[in-house]
């Protein structure tokens, strides 16, 4: 404390934030191998949807969508019985995962489906 009774704060508490950053970089990984095991089945959703027309009436590349999303949540531990309650994976984080994934791989000059 300093004079006049006033508290100092002292900022985060560094094994929190420790904490924090490693279970950041665990799920991380675990998103990456995900995407990873699951690199064909997302190189052909993203090739029907660039091939896929606008006026198409029914579901564009509903199966490709299902059988990449299945995969992907299965390699990530999210077993499909469990309740949503207990994991919910929002269309959001799948977004963000798939960005982040696609993102790497072209900064890397490596195509997604090799």
């Amino acid at each position: 404390s300093v004079p006049g009774g006033e508290e100092v704060s002292k900022g985060p508490d560094p094994a929190l934030a420790h904490e924090s950053h490693q279970a950041k970089t665990l799920r991380y990984s675990v998103k990456k191998k995900a995407m990873a095991a699951c690199g064909e089945l997302h190189g052909d959703l993203l090739d029907c949807f660039q091939k896929a027309s606008m006026f198409t009436f029914k579901p564009i590349c509903q199966e490709e969508n299902n059988a990449f999303w299945e995969c992907y949540k299965r390699e990530r531990g999210m077993s499909t019985t469990e309740t949503a309650a207990q994991r919910d994976m929002s269309f959001r984080q799948m977004y963000d995962d798939t960005a982040a994934y696609v993102q790497e791989q072209w900064s890397k000059g490596s195509d997604p489906k090799d």
